[in-house]
């Protein structure tokens, strides 16, 4: 990260250990914001970059998500000196009559995202935000949400918006068709996988919207209902807490946690699945995670965000990005207003000092690997690095999208690259993937596959996408810090096909001690060592060369300059071949000693892969359920509505 943290993020002098530290983070965050309200108050806008939805969603954005960490802080006893701002920016941005108006929702529409925080907002802090308006406004209002929740909301988490709407409607006492909320309530429970996962819409897919969504609104539910609705109060709580078991291996010993999937620009909004269920949790029951283990589990998080140059030169504005600013690794979705969906990290205001969260001594992280069959990961902690390896969650519909998802491992420590040039195969990062090109220009990889998982290992069956010819069988082995990848590669194309595949990639920024070794004996290896990390790959079976990637900038989410190892080969027209290599990566060790580390590699027989297929399962998320079946009706009867128009 740049040398004077100071100059690029809020946090940078907060030493983020108790609740009161926390208050000041927040309030960090949202005082840079409030000069960017509209004159009116119903907008805010930070930059000129745009998202696909309309500006009015984009503005809306601005003006509803601080709520997520305003109303905990203002409903667990805190003052907010701004209440004004936001009442006036309601009462206009719901009047039709006013220029600030944000214009009625439509059918999956972006304004249905923001309505949820202003139901939130309602439900637990009414006295603030809707007891003060005029007559007037609360019509407006009222008229504006009961008009929003009538709308079609897709089928993913979404769905919980209208929910955390009618939660709000409910509180001030605005009636509504209550059959529209059961039967959310009813396609919610369709998308539950197992084990505490839920499947988030199309291709059951699993990323950080289990913890920051799924769950987060869950348990907002179990906290306002649990005695109107205790069934399924004890259901949503229930859920999370099989979760929480699992989510925990997520996390580094230092705080960081592993980037995968969409929506990586939300950043710490992931605490706020920890501050829910810490509220959800009885203050004398006995939590599923020790208190000052799951207090220790936040505060590293917030610590470690702390250091990253999260905004540009002393604007203290989140920036669209994860580590620094990076438009790369952003969705189309995000606009400059979307990072502060962060906010949902302050959930744990609501409790107060008194609470066994918050007066618990924190206390470190301590985990052993763990199999988690559901989104077919395999995870393992050393000190300073969490790696899941990973084979099963797919997504189709998002820029990057196999980056996100379908590499073959993830770190908590070196991130992952997104191909910033898929015209220049010579160029190409391909950081824990495999990738093929004809030509040497266009090239491809794994987008989905399906997947099975066994004791320390994941296999999967795969064609790349754009390469229907080539077909995979990949068996990635956990073996303590490092993995080894096998890979059977059947070119049936009348052409030959070139390879690349890489290692984990590390940081080289302000690195003046990079040392980098090929070398194609005993065994062909590619090796990168700085001042901080050593990453490598070593060749175990058919011919390969070794090869450092110094990857394009601002491709890697966690460091703007990365290098990789590589290894590249070929394989002929209408012929196979069998790869694999040894990987690891981890923080500088002077104990480590390579050639007995390469000593002690064993790769598996052919009759032993076998063997180890055989006794997988499937991974759970990884195969069809309802939730394809309910989207393909959902966007039928979109399209006839929108032909009969």
């Amino acid at each position: 990260m740049n040398r004077n943290s100071t100059n690029f993020n809020a946090w940078a002098n907060n030493p983020l250990k108790t609740r009161k530290d926390v208050v000041q983070a927040l309030e960090q965050q949202v005082e840079p914001l409030i000069p960017a309200f509209t004159e009116d108050a119903a907008r805010v806008s930070l930059a000129d970059t745009s998202a696909l939805f309309s500006m009015e969603s984009a503005e809306l954005e601005g003006f509803a998500r601080p709520l997520w960490g305003i109303v905990p802080f203002v409903y667990g006893g805190g003052e907010f000196k701004h209440w004004e701002v936001f009442r006036r920016g309601l009462s206009n941005g719901t009047n039709p009559s006013h220029p600030e108006f944000w214009k009625d929702a439509n059918d999956i529409d972006q304004h249905l995202v923001e309505l949820a925080a202003i139901g939130f907002a309602l439900c637990l802090v009414p006295e603030h935000i809707w007891n003060p308006l005029t007559k007037e406004a609360k019509d407006n209002v009222s008229r504006f949400l009961l008009k929003a929740r009538e709308k079609e909301f897709p089928h993913c988490n979404w769905k919980f918006f209208r929910i955390m709407i009618d939660l709000g409607l409910d509180k001030v006492g605005v009636t509504f068709d209550k059959s529209f909320t059961k039967a959310y309530m009813e396609d919610l429970d369709v998308m539950y996988i197992d084990e505490g996962w839920y499947g988030d819409g199309a291709n059951n897919r699993i990323d950080y919207y289990n913890p920051f969504a799924l769950h987060f609104y869950g348990m907002i539910y179990a906290f306002v209902m649990q005695e109107r609705d205790p069934g399924r109060s004890k259901k949503y709580k229930d859920r999370a807490l099989l979760f929480a078991k699992q989510f925990i291996h997520w996390f580094s010993d230092d705080g960081a946690c592993i980037p995968f999937g969409r929506s990586c620009t939300y950043r710490f909004a992931v605490d706020g699945f920890w501050g829910m269920l810490a509220c959800v949790i009885k203050a004398d029951e006995e939590p599923i995670i020790p208190w000052g283990v799951l207090k220790g589990i936040y505060l590293r998080n917030l610590r470690w965000w702390s250091k990253q140059p999260v905004s540009f030169f002393k604007t203290n504005i989140l920036s669209v990005g994860f580590s620094y600013p990076n438009q790369f690794m952003c969705e189309s979705y995000n606009s400059p207003q979307s990072p502060y969906w962060s906010l949902k990290a302050f959930t744990s205001l609501i409790l107060p000092d008194s609470h066994p969260f918050w007066s618990a001594k924190e206390e470190p992280l301590v985990l052993d690997s763990a199999s988690l069959r559901v989104p077919g990961m395999l995870i393992s902690h050393n000190k300073g690095n969490t790696v899941a390896l990973v084979s099963g969650p797919y997504s189709t519909f998002l820029r990057h999208h196999a980056e996100k998802y379908s590499k073959f491992a993830y770190s908590s420590r070196y991130g992952f690259n997104v191909e910033n040039n898929l015209k220049d195969f010579s160029t190409a990062s391909l950081d824990n993937m495999i990738g093929f090109s004809y030509t040497g220009r266009d090239f491809f990889f794994r987008e989905s596959s399906k997947s099975w998982i066994f004791e320390d290992g994941l296999y999967s069956e795969w064609s790349p996408s754009g390469a229907n010819d080539i077909e995979v069988k990949t068996w990635i082995l956990q073996k303590e810090n490092y993995h080894i990848r096998v890979h059977r590669v059947y070119n049936n194309s009348s052409l030959d096909v070139n390879t690349r595949e890489g290692g984990f990639a590390v940081s080289t920024m302000h690195e003046n001690q990079i040392e980098q070794k090929k070398s194609l004996t005993p065994k062909p290896i590619a090796r990168l060592t700085t001042s901080k990390d050593t990453t490598l790959v070593v060749n175990l079976l058919d011919e390969r060369k070794p090869r450092i990637c110094k990857s394009e900038p601002n491709s890697n989410i966690i460091s703007s300059k990365v290098v990789l190892p590589q290894l590249e080969g070929k394989i002929g027209a209408r012929s196979s071949a069998q790869f694999a290599c040894a990987i690891y990566a981890q923080p500088k060790d002077r104990s480590f000693d390579l050639d007995h580390w390469q000593g002690n590699i064993e790769l598996p027989s052919v009759e032993e892969l076998e063997s180890l297929k055989s006794s997988a399962e499937r991974v759970k998320c990884n195969v069809a359920g309802k939730s394809d079946e309910i989207m393909t009706q959902q966007m039928t009867k979109l399209m006839s509505k929108f032909e009969d128009n």
